[in-house]
């Protein structure tokens, strides 16, 4: 770890897993309940994953590969637009309990006609149930890691 790094290592640990695997789990962290702030896909601590232990991931031939960008992680995913909202719904390869609800990340369009999206809602995983995933769109996304 270099000096005054902070954060940034255990991000630049993830970016490192990541080089190695397709597992959408490394996405699934959550913050304590009331940050509504806007963030990257990585988690800023270990302690984002202290509820996330028992993802499950599914080996999905259709997956599609990701990476990082000088735009953002660059992500082709199924979404849902929610209702009335600016937010999406992002599918990911895994689930909690049954497989037939799958978990997904909340993602807010940063502007308009461009592919640019933020995490928001990071205090939650979204639920996709089975009966949903028909109405999903794919999607190439580029998401923003956050402010430098």
């Amino acid at each position: 770890m270099l000096y005054g790094e902070a954060s940034y290592a255990f991000i630049r640990l993830q970016e490192e897993i990541i080089k190695n695997t397709d597992d959408h789990s490394i996405f699934a962290w959550v913050n304590q309940p009331g940050s509504y702030f806007s963030h990257g896909l990585l988690a800023d601590t270990p302690a984002g994953f202290s509820s996330s232990g028992n993802i499950v991931q599914i080996k999905d031939s259709a997956a599609h590969p990701f990476a990082f960008t000088n735009t953002g992680f660059q992500l082709r995913l199924r979404t849902r637009k929610l209702e009335n909202s600016k937010l999406f719904l992002a599918l990911l390869n895994g689930y909690v309990g049954l497989p037939e609800t799958r978990v997904g990340l909340y993602l807010a369009k940063q502007s308009v006609g461009a592919d640019l999206f933020e995490r928001v809602r990071s205090y939650d995983l979204g639920r996709i149930r089975k009966s949903e995933r028909p109405r999903l769109k794919e999607m190439n996304l580029f998401v923003n890691q956050g402010p430098d």
